[in-house]
């Protein structure tokens, strides 16, 4: 079986994350997506919904397809977790399967800040979605070698811009799922 692992804060997840691991389903003809949020994420701090209410936000926007998922197994580490130790954990998890794990351009071009760094990418195949700030121009012709790109939709979103937009109180109707916008409304988040 092929099975995808998303990883990510989610904070808040949004059309642009479900169009990705849409597309990499299909284009890989993958089983599974299992998207895993951040418990502790070590690069982002700044606006951080809980990992309680970010797991909420990703159980509903996948509510209705059969080939997402979502683990808690990063948030129930209780420190930062590193994608080398969720990919280890995973390929014990599903001995057998092809495991992949998929991120956009824009998290790629900061792989050289994570623990363990490049040589995270020897662990399973990448699979990368470009993102409209995040060319694959801007990266080193090694890097791009080193992974499998997508060929997603464009999708120009990002969770900054959604927080800064709930701040002003704008509408996040057709940016994220509305059960998403309906439970950020009502726990009051990112204001």
């Amino acid at each position: 079986m092929r099975i995808a692992l998303f990883g990510g804060t989610f904070n808040p997840i949004h059309y642009g994350h479900l169009a990705l691991a849409e597309a990499a389903r299909v284009e890989r003809r993958l089983a599974r997506v299992i998207f895993i949020p951040a418990g502790a994420p070590p690069h982002k701090t700044r606006d951080l919904a809980s990992a309680v209410h970010r797991l909420a936000m990703v159980r509903l926007a996948i509510r209705g397809n059969p080939a997402f998922s979502v683990s808690d197994w990063e948030m129930r580490q209780a420190r930062p977790s590193y994608t080398h130790e969720t990919i280890q954990y995973f390929q014990q998890r599903f001995p057998g399967n092809t495991l992949y794990f998929l991120i956009g351009s824009d998290t790629l071009r900061e792989i050289d800040t994570w623990v363990a760094g490049r040589r995270v990418l020897a662990l399973c195949p990448f699979l990368v979605g470009g993102r409209p700030e995040a060319s694959s121009r801007q990266l080193s012709p090694s890097l791009r070698r080193r992974v499998h790109w997508l060929a997603n939709p464009l999708v120009n979103l990002n969770a900054t811009t959604l927080r800064d937009m709930v701040r002003r109180r704008a509408s996040l109707r057709y940016l994220v799922p509305d059960s998403v916008a309906a439970y950020i409304q009502r726990y009051r988040l990112y204001r």
